[in-house]
């Protein structure tokens, strides 16, 4: 079973990539640098544009970070916040 998820992810974060990377980066766009926000901004930013599962924008959002298109770093992992780099 963990063989078949593995190999359904990339192909699942492509899917929600496409749909859902350009309303991240304008959500980044809408930030200063060294400013503060929570995974929930984030969220409601990409709902209020898309219908995505809860948790994709997360995972969009760590695959930028992981190209380059956008730069973040986490500040406290149990409060979700982050801050744009």
């Amino acid at each position: 079973m963990q063989m078949q998820l593995d190999f359904e992810q990339p192909k699942q974060l492509a899917r929600v990539l496409g749909k859902t990377a350009g309303v991240i980066v304008e959500f980044f766009g809408t930030l200063s640098v060294g400013q503060e926000f929570h995974a929930d901004d984030l969220r409601q930013y990409v709902a209020a544009r898309l219908t995505v599962a809860p948790g994709s924008p997360d995972r969009v959002m760590r695959e930028l970070r992981r190209t380059g298109e956008v730069s973040y770093e986490v500040i406290s992992r149990a409060r979700s916040l982050y801050r744009k780099g």
